[in-house]
């Protein structure tokens, strides 16, 4: 006797028939996301490591920057006088008096220094002499004229950057172009009291601030130069020289309002 079977339809899905493709699409999706997460979270855990200053020990401690003052040095010329400013107050301002260097056309050796006033310039002209240089000397209140020591046309100074006014046994001098050299006993031969420059007056002054702030300020090496309209360019240029050579080579120039 033969069985017979009612065909019946399974209630379970046939595995040939499932549609894998939004699986796949959500693995496409999902893999980049995780990878991307993962990169994240391993750049979020990495701490930057800076040694304190002076040790050697890894402290693990985040250094904030450190803001350092500033200088803010201010160099003020008028017709008649130089006054350096900081941030720290004024410096006793610098008076001087202006003169003329005349050398003779015809003979160069024949040199006349005289006041630079328009009487004095007429009269050395009519003599045959052209101007050669200006000269700014500095002076006291009285109008005087001071007086420094020079060695072969550079001035003398001592070991505190202070012009030299008389010469000294026992005493280091040393010439403001070379403050780290002695200059020898045997060389004070040829040293003469000459008009003191204000220009050499300003840079030992200008050397004085540059060793003591030039490392510690974050604006060690710069200086403004401020004139009103009635100073000659010529003097702004040698007041430049003079700031170089003193170390502060970041020169600003400005005007002064009046």
């Amino acid at each position: 006797m033969n069985r017979r079977f009612n065909s019946q339809t399974s209630t379970e899905p046939s595995h040939e028939n499932i549609d894998l493709k939004p699986f796949i699409n959500f693995l496409v999706v999902l893999i980049p996301a995780l990878m991307l997460s993962a990169e994240f979270s391993k750049t979020s855990i990495n701490k930057l490591h800076v040694y304190k200053k002076g040790t050697t020990i890894d402290t693990r401690d985040t250094v904030e920057p450190i803001i350092r003052e500033q200088l803010k040095l201010t160099l003020f010329v008028t017709d008649s006088a130089l006054t350096v400013a900081s941030n720290y107050g004024f410096m006793p301002s610098m008076y001087y008096k202006e003169y003329a260097r005349y050398v003779q056309k015809n003979n160069s050796r024949n040199i006349n220094i005289v006041p630079n006033t328009e009487p004095e310039r007429r009269n050395a002209e009519n003599k045959g002499y052209k101007l050669s240089e200006l000269l700014l000397y500095t002076q006291n209140e009285d109008k005087t004229v001071n007086q420094a020591c020079y060695y072969k046309g550079k001035l003398l100074v001592d070991s505190n950057m202070k012009p030299v006014t008389e010469v000294k046994e026992n005493v280091d001098f040393f010439t403001i172009d070379n403050t780290g050299t002695r200059l020898p006993a045997i060389a004070t031969k040829n040293i003469e009291k000459k008009p003191l420059s204000v220009y050499d007056n300003l840079q030992c002054l200008l050397l004085q601030a540059h060793e003591r702030y030039g490392q510690s300020v974050a604006d060690g090496n710069n200086i403004v130069i401020a004139s009103d309209d009635k100073v000659v360019y010529d003097k702004i240029v040698q007041l430049m020289d003079v700031s170089k050579a003193s170390g502060f080579t970041e020169i600003s120039i400005a005007k002064i309002r009046t």
